[in-house]
Order: C-alpha cells, then sequence, then structure tokens
C-alpha cells in the first residue's frame, strides 16, 4: 500500500470523524447550557429512623436510619417552592437546618434535580465527544500531509473519492440534523425517539466510515507494482 496515498485516505476517514464529534462536542456544550444552579435552604431535618428506609447495612439485617431534609428555594420565574430529600445517617454531619442546598433547574423541566446528578449529566453530555474529538484531531494532524495527495487520490480513485465526499455529507448532515433539527421540525418527540435517532447517527456514521476506510485500503493495495511510491 503507497504510504502517501494510504495518509491521504487516513486523513479523509480521521476530518470525518473529527467533523462528527465536534458536532457531538458542540451538542453537548448547547445541552450544559440549559443546567441552571440554584441555591435553596434547608429549613427543617426531620428525626432520624428507619421507618422509610430501604437501605441496608453490610449484611442485609439492619437498615440504616434516614430524615427528611426539607428545603425552601426559589426558581428562575421568581416563585418560590419547597421539596425534600433524604438524609442517611451516614450524611447526617453534611446538612443542617440553615444550610444550603444546591439544586439545579433544567430548561423544559418542571422539577429540578439534584446537583450530584446535574453534574453527572453534564459529565456524560461532554466525555465521549471529548474523548473522540481529540482523539480524531491527533489522527487528523498525523496524516495531515496527505492533502498533498489529494489531487492524485481523486484522480485515481474517483469513485473512491466520489464516495468519501458523499460519506461525509451524509455523516456530517444527518448529525447535525438529528442534534440540531430534528426536535423543532418533529410532529411528535419523546426521549426514546431521540435515543433512537441518535443511536442512528451513531450507527450510520461508524458504518460509513468503517465503509470508507474498507473500500480505500482495498483499492490501494491493488495498486500494480510498477505504480509503487506516489
Amino acid at each position: 500500500m503507497t504510504k502517501n496515498l494510504k495518509k491521504a485516505a487516513c486523513f479523509i476517514c480521521a476530518f470525518t470523524v473529527l467533523t462528527v464529534s465536534l458536532l457531538w462536542l458542540a451538542w453537548g456544550i448547547k445541552e450544559n447550557t440549559k443546567y441552571h444552579r440554584i441555591t435553596a435552604q434547608i429549613t427543617d431535618i426531620s428525626e432520624f429512623s428507619t421507618e422509610n428506609s430501604n437501605f441496608y447495612k453490610s449484611g442485609g439485617k439492619e437498615k440504616y436510619t434516614v430524615a427528611n431534609a426539607a428545603y425552601e428555594y426559589k426558581d428562575l420565574y421568581g416563585q418560590y417552592h419547597t421539596d425534600e430529600f433524604t438524609v442517611y445517617e451516614f450524611e447526617s454531619d453534611k446538612y443542617a437546618v440553615g444550610d444550603n442546598y444546591y439544586i439545579y433547574q433544567v430548561d423544559g423541566w418542571r422539577d429540578p434535580i439534584a446537583e450530584s446528578l446535574a453534574k453527572s449529566d453534564m459529565l456524560d453530555n461532554l466525555v465521549w465527544p471529548v474523548i473522540f474529538t481529540v482523539s480524531a484531531l491527533i489522527v487528523t494532524l498525523l496524516n495531515a500531509k496527505g492533502l498533498k495527495f489529494f489531487g492524485i487520490a481523486a484522480d485515481r480513485f474517483q469513485f473512491q473519492f466520489i464516495l468519501s465526499i458523499v460519506i461525509y455529507v451524509l455523516c456530517a448532515g444527518y448529525t447535525a440534523y438529528i442534534l440540531f433539527f430534528w426536535r423543532t421540525t418533529a410532529i411528535y418527540f419523546s426521549g426514546l425517539d431521540e435515543l433512537f435517532h441518535m443511536a442512528g447517527a451513531i450507527l450510520m456514521c461508524a458504518v460509513g466510515v468503517i465503509v470508507d476506510a474498507v473500500v480505500w485500503g482495498v483499492s490501494i493495495s491493488r495498486l500494480p507494482a510498477s505504480e509503487g511510491e506516489i
């Protein structure tokens, strides 16, 4: 396999992954702007007991004691609300009446969520896009010299080059549509719909890049020996 053409092919495939990963990263950043931190205040903590506890200590016979902590907060629209959360006995030193308790209100959600859950969601929105973006960027830069041979690649492998362009447009276009436009145009929407459409976008991109890489690899490997190096 010609080294220079191999770099060109690797650059094409890596650039497709990089573009799609950047779209997911942009979506993750956009999603995280919907999370708003709110400072609530604990107003009351009940007595600790095992009455409403479903959490057992090691051994499975004795329950942890729990208490209900009530808190008050002002939402993003200036209205005051009250709610409560469960405090386990091993957390008794963490909370007291009058302490601040941090929650997150998410755009489009009626009820706020705990800070730990919000941070977990926001991390999930970014961790894999960042990993794939950095990985694809490294591979793209390592094969950047392949740009010099795009002309040769396009001339000798017209079908493969056109296929790469089609795959790139389909992957980037469909991913962008699902992440940024589909929700606003869909007549019916639910969390399950979102999951299936996002999984479909990921699967389509994965299959597209694999097909692109295989087609380029097979085509270059079949070059006549006399054409050796380019």
